[in-house]
């Protein structure tokens, strides 16, 4: 009985960091989808809202730190390799993220300064966060987080459950390189 507890409880910590780790990369995915969906409804000449940008910024930042954060719960490779493109994809877009005063921490995490913000021309501000920007990768790759977190993460997966079933994820493969 002890053996099959202990089982239970390891499944029970695997399921917890499953839905902790799809919750982060949902509200990643929102915020992120929210600030690259006002960055896209701003013309090349208009004044970024620079009290509405700083919200819509800081609750980015805040969901993308969460991520980062949960993403260390992950056992799943597949989950741990599109977390390290993000991260690689924050340090290529550092310059331009500054700009609009975020700035990407040693740890990796963002942070953001809003009294920064005040400079940024729309354009800047469009091609930072909107269509093709940094938010729109990181909904992506959070988009691919959630869907690859509850998967073993391999290319192959076998079950013996009541009959023996071969699952091939051809995803797993090619999310490799993407």
């Amino acid at each position: 009985l002890g053996l099959v507890g202990s089982e239970m409880c390891i499944r029970d910590r695997k399921a917890d960091k499953t839905v902790t780790v799809k919750s982060a990369a949902n509200s990643a995915a929102a915020s992120a989808d929210a600030l690259a969906d006002y960055a896209n409804g701003l013309g090349f000449d208009d004044k970024v809202d620079t009290e509405t940008a700083s919200k819509k910024i800081q609750s980015f930042v805040d969901d993308y730190n969460d991520m980062i954060g949960a993403l260390s719960e992950s056992e799943n490779q597949s989950v741990l390799q599109k977390g390290v493109i993000m991260v690689n994809t924050a340090k290529v877009y550092s310059s331009a993220l500054k700009r609009a005063g975020v700035t990407v921490g040693g740890d990796n995490k963002l942070s953001f300064d809003k009294d920064k913000l005040t400079d940024i021309k729309a354009y800047e501000f469009k091609s930072t966060f909107g269509r093709g920007g940094f938010a729109s990768k990181v909904t992506q790759k959070a988009e691919q987080i959630k869907r690859l977190q509850g998967s073993s993460g391999g290319l192959f997966s076998y079950s013996n459950a009541v009959t023996p079933s071969y699952t091939y994820n051809i995803g797993a493969m090619f999310s490799t390189y993407a």
